[in-house]
């Protein structure tokens, strides 16, 4: 069984991404999705019932304040998916104890030679920052609308870092000034590159608003792909535009509240919000059935 995460945006939740996570699930994964504790899901509650609220303080930070600030929450993100990537792979080889309670085992069904790793917005940057950080331990990349520019020093090198004309960011590029903790050093040395993350399979789709304003590095990504900068020749990378769509195409809000509500209020663009999260879905669909071709070729 093939698995995969997806990583909530701003202000999200696991659960607001059910249309995704259910379609890759549909392609037989076993899909992870997180609650990240770091301040930018909605609300989420720890095992000992406290309560994580929703920052709000980046808000009232300047831009450059801010942006620090999330590349700082993108790290914590980071950190949290890599430690349940390996305690999920874990289960291939041993039970858990509150699983098999409920009869629940992976033992022995897990597809251990790589982890599809999928978000949105600031959940697609975090997916890219754990790609860059752990390749060895990810088989493809699904980016819907990655906030690049959000993403720690090491991630933006890494996946910006061949184009020669990207100086770190164009608010603020690289700094020193990024909060590492004795943890982080740590799990640097532990995740040591086998591999680059442009040696890996991805699908990059962007809405059409974000395209035409340049955010989240939109423009160079697709420059990149066309200049030979993006991925490799024995990989697949897919970068796509949904046109008439706004920032809210992969997450289940435009398919909840009435377009008659979202439109005025710009959460959703003139195309259908159904048809653009069914068209990503396709484009995951196709994505990942040539992972899956791949894989069996390999065996």
């Amino acid at each position: 069984m093939p698995l995969a995460f997806y990583s909530h945006g701003l202000t999200g939740s696991s659960s607001l991404y059910s249309y995704q996570a259910i379609s890759l699930a549909s392609e037989g994964y076993l899909v992870m999705c997180l609650e990240h504790r770091d301040g930018s899901a909605f609300g989420t509650k720890k095992e000992c019932g406290e309560v994580v609220k929703f920052d709000r303080s980046p808000s009232l930070m300047g831009e450059e304040e801010e942006i620090l600030y999330r590349r700082n929450q993108i790290n914590i993100r980071t950190n949290e998916i890599i430690i349940a990537c390996r305690s999920l792979l874990a289960l291939n080889d041993n039970d858990d104890d509150a699983l098999r309670e409920l009869g629940i085992s992976f033992r022995n069904v897990l597809d251990k030679r790589g982890v599809l790793a999928c978000g949105h917005s600031m959940g697609a940057g975090t997916a890219v920052c754990v790609a860059s950080r752990i390749p060895n331990l990810i088989s493809g990349i699904i980016a819907h609308e990655p906030t690049l520019n959000w993403m720690p020093d090491d991630a933006r090198k890494s996946f910006l870092g061949r184009d020669p004309t990207y100086k770190g960011g164009d608010v603020i590029g690289y700094t020193m000034n990024e909060k590492v903790s004795v943890f982080d050093k740590v799990m640097n040395i532990m995740q040591r590159k086998k591999c680059s993350i442009h040696e890996l399979h991805m699908l990059i789709v962007w809405s059409e608003e974000w395209y035409n304003k340049g955010w989240g590095e939109s423009q160079r990504v697709d420059k990149m792909l066309l200049d030979g900068f993006l991925g490799s020749k024995k990989t697949l990378s897919k970068v796509l535009t949904i046109k008439g769509a706004h920032h809210t195409f992969a997450s289940d809000c435009g398919m909840l509240l009435p377009t008659w509500l979202t439109r005025p209020l710009q959460i959703t663009g003139p195309a259908c919000p159904h048809e653009s999260a069914e068209l990503a879905k396709e484009l995951s669909h196709q994505f990942v059935g040539m992972l899956h071709k791949e894989a069996k070729a390999s065996l």
